[in-house]
This record gives C-alpha cells, structure tokens and sequence, in this order.
C-alpha cells in the first residue's frame, strides 16, 4: 500500500509569496518566451543504463497529468474506486539519452508543481487514488521504487503569460544523481545550477563524515551500489539516524533566548521575540503578538515542520516567515547558546559561519559543498538568504538538464587516504591492525610506514584523532598507567582528547598521561599505551597536522596573485573592490601553489574563494584544494559556471577536511571543457 505523497511541503509558504511575486512582475512586461520551452536532458554519467524521463506537473487550473513523448500536457485519468488501494498509472515515460548523448522533450507552457524525473536502468512506478498521484518515496522500504536508481528536478511556467520557467534542483528529500539545470534566455544568456558531478566523491564524504551521517547512505544489495542518501528526516523515519541529534542544540538555543532577544528581518517587516519555557513568541514593531513558535525536536527541525510552522497564530503568514528563518538557522547552527554566541539578528548571509559545529544539518553542508555555486537545497527553507539554486527567466529560449559525471567507481569505502602520517620510535607510524578495516575495539600500534595504508594518516580536529572514520581512544576510558588505546566511535569523551605539545608529546587531560609506545619499542605490532609524561623518545610524536608555527595565516586574506607557483594561469587588473590583481585565464588542468599556509589548531573546515566568472553557457568547473601534493586527494571543493562576467565576484563557500599545522597549499582547477572557466582574486580559511 503507498501512501499518497504530499508535494511541494517544504518549501510552499516561502515560495509561494515569492513565486506570485514574479508572476505579476514579470506578467507586466513583454517577453520573447517561447511558449513550447526546447527542453534537452544530456547524459554524462558514464554509466551505459538506460535512461527514462517523467514530467509531472499541474495545468493552468490545478489539474494533474503529465507532459508525453510529443510536447502535450495530458490529464490523469484517475480511478472511481480504490478498493485495494491505489492503482498502477498508465506507463508515460519518455526515453531519455544514453551516455554521452542528449535528448530534446518539450515543457508546455502555464505548467505549475512540475518535477521531471530520471531513472537509469529501471522504469519507475506511478500509482493513482480516486483524487491524485502517488509518486515515488523511496524512503519507505515498501515503495515500489525502492530499488530504483533516480532523481528529479522542480519547475513551473507560470510567469510571463505562462511562457517563462522558474526550476531548480533539490535534495530536501535524498541525493541520488548529480543533476544540473540550465536555462539559456532569447539574449543569449545561459545560467546554470546544480550538482555538476562527482558522485562517487559525494557517497565518499558522506561515508567521511563517520556516524550517523554515514547511515544516510543506502545501498543496493543485487549489485553494491550506493542507491541514495537520505535526508536525515527520512532516516529518523526508518529508524537509522539519531532522532534526537539535534535536540541537545536547540534545548540550549531556547534557554539562551529566555534572556536574549532574536530579531527575525523578513519583507514583511522585523519581529522580535524571547523564550518562555517550550514557546517563542514574537511580536512586530507595535508590540503585537504575530504568533508563537513551539520547541521542535530533532525531525521537525530537520523538516521545518511542527512547532517552527503553526498554524491558526493572529499573524500567520509573518510567523511563518519567521519560523521559516528560525529553523534555517537552527539547520545551521547560527543561533546563539550560552557557549557559542553566534547571530541574534536572523538570517545571516554569511555562509562561512554555516554548520560550524557538529549538531548542524552535516547532509545539506555536503550537498552545498558539492554544488555549483554553493548553493543547493539541502533542506526546508534552504532558500533562506539567498542560497537556493533556482533559475527565473521570464524569457527563456531553451532549457536542459544534465546528467553528472558518477566518478570512476561505485563504492564508499574507507579507501580515500585523509590527514598525515605520526611518527615515533624508530620512525614507525601510528597504525590500525586489521589493514585499512578499522573496526571498534581495534588495535593501535606502531607499524612501517607505507605512504599508501588509509589506517596510518590521521586528520587531527578539536584535540581528536581520527582515521578510518574512528577515534584514537583509551581503552574504558582508564586513566591509569599502561592503560592501551585503541580505535573507538568517536563520542566527544575525554579519553578522545590528545593535545599536541610543543615537546612533541601528545597529552590526555583526563588521565594526565601521555600516549606512550612501552619500553620505547620499534616492533611491528607493539600497541600504543598512556604513560606518566616524561618527554622521552617513546612519546616523542610528529606530523604535519602537528605543525603550528610560521607561514602565512591560513585565517588571513590570501591574495591570489601571491602564488609560489603555478601553471597556465595570468595575473591582471581586477576591478573588485580593494583593486589590485587577480589570477585569471585559468582553465583545466591549470594550478596555483602557496608555501607555508598556517592553518593552526583548532581545525579550520571551511575554504572560501573570491571568483567570478564570464564562462559560456555550459563552462563550468571545479576549485579543488590539495595539501602539500597535487597528487594528495582533494580536501575540499567547490563548482563554479558564470557569475555574468569575468569581473562580477562573488565569495563561494566550501567545506573541507579539518586541517590544522602548516602546509603547501595547491589550488587545482578542474573543468570538462577546454575553455577558461574562472577567475580568483583571494581566498581564505576559517
């Protein structure tokens, strides 16, 4: 039995007043729209599935259908009766491209709530009640379309007479295939969004960030691979991620707010509002009460639902709004605590203070890390401040959607080597028994250093070890002498806090111990202990996550043009604000060098580029950061198409590996196209 699915939830009430926006402003000017939208799918995926598209959408007066093989918007033609539950929708696929091919449909005009689907390799199944369409959900176990490998894209043509296109990409509900969305206006001027590919990294950073969020990941058990993943919303529902994540976060944002104001600034006006046990309530510039919020746990924060959107308040569509604003920012941990003073004016704009911390939305920094712009929907209200990747083109001459490139293999494994190797006595490396398997409970001993072995690079983040996912722990958390350590789940105790001191030991507070290699043995196989600190050579530790002093700060303004090396690259005048120069003319394959980046210890996780870009329509390309070697993977990345000139800037966003010491950094630019792609005037880290 499915249970029908309710469309467009989450992101309706925002949408709607800025969608009916658009209509009247576009609706009052003339338009060289074409009225039947050219619409070409382009396959890249390198995988040789068959391909099938699905467009679904509403008719000018809310009816249902769909658009077939020929241009025509088709009405459903639902059953009278259901009395075994919904029914089979006649098959409306249209074949879609094979790899490396392309395919035109067409998108009728006065269409609204429309999705066009694309599966590979597996039709997908519709299913129809006396009064609507059941479409797919795979994240019900039972769902028919369980197994299927797809994804979709949103549209609607609905401004200009009904002749323009409002679409975007989305993954409020899962991530499945990079999917990008592009529409060329009747000037010329094509503008892109979307995942442009990488899928294969994507699945790996999400198996990366360890657990839960590795459990957002579903796999196809006929051939291994990596289906989907998840939403967390979806999968509190079924059971496999935490349902009470975030609840710890938002308990101390509401304590917080008892005796801190928040201002909510919407286009309908600011409102100001102070906790009072589980409620929010908020008042406008008079004084008057708009609404209340209610204290959501961890599946509505994570939906934007239930107590962040009530219904039946004095103010409804404000309180709203201002719900809308308050669960974006609890999705991204921009809401003060009594330990973390972030932002008491909502929202920020500022996207390098997004998911600072581990109780945030960890999916949807991935999915904006990943996507074209840094901006995607990674969940509900994602458009809150601007980061939502919609295209609106009142005059649009053609349209498409392209499917990314899904890597060179299927897997996630733990085969992606992060962090730098520890050395110690003899010069051993800290390793894993059990070869790159990492289980709890594992071993930690002293091993030959082999540059290829995951389990002997460690990242090194907020006084944690980690590698294979897991934390370099003492065993029961002893204290005593000789205590060994091990690998264990992280879980943020203190017999996973080593500090890295300036004598090269690395200390435990909790038991006042240093990790220790007994009797200063170089045998293969001698597990690693906590000793009494007594800065001999048998707690002598070095690594370049350890290295601290000297160099540029990371945390500086880092003028591109600065580089100690590079390759195929130009400098010229910029016109940015500040002047100077810029790196331009790159294109793939191209590299900046920068020696001596200090990146500290705290562990900074966010890379953030000032680019800008004239590249034709469908140029686009990847910054890759690496550290110490351009052959070392990618700690981070972001995609960039045009910005609408190769001097109109914008400051992009991305997550990357904790990293802490002193490295070379390389900034690697990657593209599918030969033609130059962007230009960088500075970056930073933070």
């Amino acid at each position: 039995m499915h249970a029908p699915r309710v469309r467009h939830r989450t992101r309706g009430p925002l949408l709607a007043v800025i969608a009916a926006i658009v209509v009247l402003a576009c609706g009052q000017s003339g338009s060289a729209a074409v009225a039947q939208l050219p619409f070409t799918v382009t396959n890249n995926s390198g995988r040789g599935d068959a391909t099938y598209i699905y467009v679904i959408a509403r008719n000018s007066a809310g009816a249902q259908g769909y658009v077939d093989a020929g241009g025509a918007w088709r009405a459903w033609s639902f059953p009278s009766s259901t009395p075994n539950g919904p029914v089979a929708a006649p098959d409306v696929s249209i074949p879609g491209p094979g790899n490396g091919t392309s395919k035109t449909i067409t998108l009728p005009p006065s269409l609204a709530g429309g999705r066009i689907y694309l599966s590979m390799g597996s039709k997908l199944s519709f299913f129809l009640t006396t009064n609507g369409l059941v479409e797919p959900a795979p994240w019900v176990s039972s769902d028919a379309n369980a197994n299927v490998l797809y994804d979709w894209t949103e549209f609607a043509r609905a401004s200009s007479s009904g002749n323009g296109i409002f679409i975007n990409t989305t993954t409020v509900d899962m991530f499945s295939i990079p999917l990008t969305v592009s529409v060329t206006s009747s000037g010329g001027v094509t503008q892109t969004q979307g995942i442009p590919g990488n899928r294969t990294g994507i699945f790996n950073a999400f198996t990366a960030l360890g657990s839960p969020w590795s459990s957002l990941i579903t796999t196809r058990s006929s051939d291994g691979l990596p289906l989907r993943v998840l939403a967390p919303v979806h999968a509190i529902a079924n059971g496999s991620f935490s349902s009470t994540y975030l609840d710890a976060y938002i308990t101390a944002v509401w304590s917080y707010y008892a005796t801190h104001t928040l201002t909510v600034q919407t286009s309908l006006g600011n409102f100001t509002g102070t906790t009072s046990g589980n409620n929010w309530a908020f008042k406008d510039a008079s004084g008057n009460v708009i609404g209340t919020l209610t204290k959501p746990n961890t599946s509505d924060t994570f939906a934007c639902a239930g107590g962040t959107q009530p219904q039946g308040q004095p103010n409804e569509t404000a309180i709203l709004a201002v719900g809308a604003r308050v669960c974006a920012a609890l999705n991204r941990a921009t809401l003060s605590t009594s330990t973390r003073v972030m932002f008491d004016t909502q929202p920020t704009s500022d996207a390098s203070q997004f998911y600072g911390q581990a109780a945030s939305n960890l999916f949807s920094k991935t999915i904006h890390a990943n996507s074209l712009n840094g901006l995607a929907y990674g969940f509900s209200y994602d458009d809150v401040g601007g980061f939502a990747p919609v295209i609106d083109q009142p005059d649009p001459a053609s349209g498409g959607m392209t499917i990314g490139s899904f890597g060179t293999s299927g897997g996630t494994g733990g085969g992606t080597i992060t962090g730098n190797t520890i050395t110690g006595p003899g010069g051993k490396c800290i390793d894993v028994a059990g070869n790159d398997t990492g289980g709890n409970n594992a071993v930690v001993q002293l091993w030959d250093c082999q540059s290829t072995a995951v389990d002997q690079h460690w990242t090194y983040a907020n006084n944690t070890l980690k590698t294979l996912n897991r934390c370099l722990d003492i065993v029961n958390g002893g204290t005593a002498n000789n205590t060994k350590v091990q690998l264990y789940d992280c879980n943020s105790t203190g017999a996973q806090v080593w500090q890295s001191r300036a004598d090269g030991t690395l200390y435990n507070p909790q038991s006042g111990r240093c990790l220790d290699d007994p009797n200063g043995s170089t045998a293969n196989g001698t597990q690693l202990q906590i000793y009494d600190c007594n800065t001999s050579a048998a707690q002598k530790w070095t690594s370049a996550s350890f290295t601290t002093s000297g160099g540029t700060s990371a945390t500086s303004t880092i003028q591109a043009e600065a580089f100690s090396g590079q390759s195929g690259t130009q400098t010229e005048t910029t016109t940015d604000t500040g002047g100077g120069q810029d790196v331009g003319f790159i294109g793939n394959g191209d590299w900046l060098q920068y020696n001596n980046i200090n990146f500290g210890t705290a562990g900074l996780h966010t890379f953030s580029a000032r680019v800008a870009s004239g590249a034709a329509g469908g140029v686009s390309g990847t910054i890759e950061v690496h550290l110490d070697s351009l052959t070392n993977p990618s700690i981070g990345s972001f995609s960039i198409a045009s910005t609408g000139g190769w001097q109109t800037w914008r400051t992009v966003p991305a997550a990357i590996a904790a990293t802490t010491g002193t490295h070379t950094v390389y900034l690697k630019f990657v593209s599918g196209q030969p033609a130059d792609f962007v230009n960088v005037n500075w970056f930073t880290f933070s």
